[in-house]
């Protein structure tokens, strides 16, 4: 999928039109719509952050193309509410998986904005 055909697909799901867009993974903006998000290293399981809006938006498997994949959540919930959502979107058990970022696991009780999560971050499915 290349970036332009992700942005088609928020602003068809969503509402939010290409122009305001501003999609992070890692230290990448994505902001060449013509390359693939293979080419910013985009895994299957990696966390693209859609910028400026109150619920990020977090895609857990871009190569699925799926509306099911896509996740809002609002950076003041816990960790525990993360989880959940994964679990429901991707028919995980609890205790099969935890959140990484920046090399530390994130501890369910503590909330996200406590990670400090800002541009350009990616929490890991471990």
């Amino acid at each position: 999928m290349t970036v332009s055909e992700l942005k088609d697909l928020i602003e068809h799901i969503i509402g939010i039109r290409k122009s305001y867009q501003e999609l992070l993974y890692l230290v990448y903006k994505l902001n060449d719509d013509k390359k693939k998000l293979k080419d910013y290293y985009v895994r299957p399981q990696g966390l693209v952050f859609l910028r400026g809006f109150y619920f990020p938006l977090i895609f857990t498997d871009f190569y699925q193309k799926s509306v099911s994949n896509i996740i809002r959540i609002n950076i003041a919930e816990q960790v525990s509410r993360l989880k959940e959502e994964l679990i429901k979107k991707l028919n995980l058990n609890y205790s099969e998986f935890t959140l990484v970022t920046n090399g530390k696991e994130m501890d369910e009780n503590r909330y996200l904005i406590d990670y400090n999560i800002q541009k350009m971050q990616t929490i890991y499915i471990k």
